[in-house]
């Protein structure tokens, strides 16, 4: 970029509120040059991101893709292709049952390998624990005293500790 100068905002929100980034998108989109966005696939989030395209701002998404938006590109990991070698890593590791949690790609990642390559090994339930350590704690709370035969969970997300802890208080170690 030479010698010219950048300035970085930055606006925070909670992933489970695609209106609120839909209109900060629009109001960003006024004011500055380009924005990257990481955000959930939402109508009013592919509007917005509609009108920033028509704005001539451009727009990159991050972490998540969004590619059915207008976009200028994606930086990020290929999110299917991180679960299925999550799953392929916890059927090699796995010898009884399991449960885990992770993000709409990555689960239909690990699905796929878990089915097609370890089909002995049964996917319990998905808890969406929204990057809220509380609901994550009660979540795995409430699913590890359902189901005491947990050999593995994948956590996609925010929370590892949260795991970690639960699964020591549960005695579940591999």
């Amino acid at each position: 970029l030479g010698y010219r100068r950048l300035t970085l905002h930055r606006t925070l929100g909670a992933e489970s509120a695609p209106e609120k980034l839909a209109k900060n998108l629009i109001r960003s989109s006024k004011k500055r040059h380009a924005l990257i966005v990481f955000g959930n696939e939402h109508p009013l989030v592919y509007e917005a991101l509609r009108q920033c395209r028509e704005a001539n701002v451009p727009v990159i998404t991050l972490v998540t893709d969004l590619p059915d938006a207008q976009r200028l590109c994606h930086v990020g990991i290929d999110q299917q292709q991180a679960g299925r070698t999550a799953g392929r890593m916890m059927g090699l590791m796995a010898h009884r049952r399991q449960d885990f949690s992770a993000h709409r790609l990555r689960i239909q990642g690990f699905r796929e390998v878990i089915s097609q390559r370890f089909p002995h090994l049964q996917l319990g339930e998905v808890l969406a624990g929204e990057d809220n350590r509380q609901r994550i704690d009660r979540l795995l709370e409430e699913a590890l005293r359902r189901n005491r035969d947990v050999v593995g969970i994948y956590n996609t997300g925010l929370g590892n500790t949260q795991v970690a802890q639960a699964l020591a208080r549960h005695r579940c170690y591999g």
